[in-house]
């Protein structure tokens, strides 16, 4: 039985949510969001019109976070790619919103109940699919983060029996840049909220490939050693909808390393469907990993199968 399960967008697709080339058509067919496409476009895409049927959401924030951090263009408002960020934070969390993700709960609930066993799980999703299907068969979850609930809880679990690391972050949680609070929200929208300590304008906590954030967030370091320590451990791990996508070289290296510590030991499977080419699984996992070319529905499905006979 697999310990460890590691889920990308390909796992919440079954929910209603977008996988990753998706988000950016759907942000901007909505005609409010066409300004903020045209300013996108002159400062990061000027002779491709139709960029955003052809990169990623996250490669989109990692540009932007590249330009913030680099300032290397003389003539541009960084406050004005402050906002385009932050704009494009909040269109996103409206799409991954749980009111959005709602549809094929009895598949994940499965997946959580009948296979999942007692495995912890590394997650590269935004969304609350995950959450929301342990949640409803009673489990409580390890964040492997000091959470403050926004508003004051002190209702919270002092035992978790799941550890989620969720390595780029979640939708219902942001940070303050001043005091370092990490708050995680009740209730989900994409408003301004500011810290209820020191006041300041909450931060998304949410991710990029180019990791900026971790610089100023110790947290997320924390997330992505608990994350390499669990890898190391583990003796059968599955991944599931996780392309292993050419920006997030730190995953790369993150694995690799993990697999080498091991003792390249570990036996590992691949839930990406019969078209996904593994060729960077193999380049890490080599003769131990095993492509069973199942998307995530059949492959929960086999093993129901499997579970009545």
């Amino acid at each position: 039985m697999f310990d460890l399960y590691v889920v990308g967008a390909g796992f919440s697709a079954a929910s209603g949510a977008p996988r990753e080339t998706e988000i950016l058509p759907r942000i901007f067919s909505q005609p409010k969001n066409k300004p903020l496409a045209k300013i996108l476009t002159e400062v990061l895409y000027p002779d491709t019109a139709d960029w955003p049927a052809k990169v990623s959401f996250q490669e989109v924030i990692s540009r932007l976070d590249l330009i913030r951090y680099y300032r290397p263009y003389p003539n541009i408002d960084y406050n004005l790619i402050d906002q385009c960020e932050n704009r494009l934070m909040q269109e996103m969390v409206w799409i991954l919103h749980p009111d959005n993700t709602g549809l094929n709960q009895d598949l994940y609930r499965l997946f959580v109940h009948d296979l999942a066993g007692n495995a912890d799980f590394l997650s590269f999703n935004y969304d609350l699919v995950l959450e929301q299907a342990l949640a409803d068969l009673g489990e409580t979850i390890d964040l492997h983060l000091d959470l403050t609930d926004h508003p004051v809880s002190v209702s919270r679990e002092a035992n978790p029996s799941r550890t989620l690391l969720k390595l780029h972050g979640s939708i219902n949680l942001k940070f303050c840049p001043q005091c370092k609070t990490i708050f995680r929200f009740m209730h989900i929208n994409a408003k301004d909220q500011y810290c209820l300590d020191c006041g300041s304008l909450l931060n998304y906590f949410l991710v990029a490939p180019t990791l900026f954030k971790a610089y100023e967030l110790p947290a997320i370091r924390d997330i992505w050693y608990a994350a390499l320590i669990r890898l190391i451990r583990s003796e059968q791990i599955s991944f599931i909808g996780y392309s292993l996508p050419d920006s997030d070289l730190l995953t790369y290296q993150m694995l690799d390393t993990a697999f080498r510590m091991n003792g390249k030991k570990q036996r590992v499977y691949l839930v990406n469907g019969p078209h996904f080419n593994p060729v960077k699984f193999i380049n890490i996992y080599g003769k131990n990993l095993i492509n069973t070319k199942f998307y995530f529905e059949e492959w929960v499905e086999k093993h129901k199968e499997g579970l009545n006979h």
